[in-house]
């Protein structure tokens, strides 16, 4: 599945980045799904579900050439690199997550409508 480019977008979030220019969107939508994605030229599976106990999107990481499950569960929230955390694991790059005219994260119905995930390069994500 291909990542789209918003041009120059404000998410109007404060992560320390600049982000007024084109950044790569997370293609989910307000469902359940798995697909595969490229990201810094590493292979992903990304799953993203909504988890009705905590009322919120979560996604899970897997590598697809080594099969590895390198995530699994992390909450979709916004103000921060969701990957942040995971250095050690050798992620190239970030995402941040950002709803249109909230500070909220997505609600169930929010994900990939008015609440997006974008990919932040390497340069972005450590600016």
């Amino acid at each position: 599945m291909d990542i789209g480019v918003t041009p120059g977008i404000d998410i109007g979030v404060d992560v320390g980045l600049d982000l007024n220019r084109d950044i790569f969107v997370i293609p989910l939508t307000p469902s359940n799904q798995t697909f595969q994605i490229h990201l810094s030229n590493v292979h992903y599976r990304i799953t993203s579900r909504w988890n009705e106990w905590m009322e919120r999107w979560v996604f899970d990481f897997d590598d697809v050439v080594t099969n590895t499950r390198l995530l699994y569960g992390v909450p979709i929230v916004t103000g921060c690199n969701l990957l942040g955390a995971y250095e050690y694991l050798g992620f190239i790059g970030g995402l941040v997550a950002y709803v249109e005219g909230s500070e909220e994260p997505p609600s169930y119905d929010e994900l990939g409508v008015l609440g997006n995930v974008y990919y932040l390069t390497p340069q972005e994500a450590t600016d």
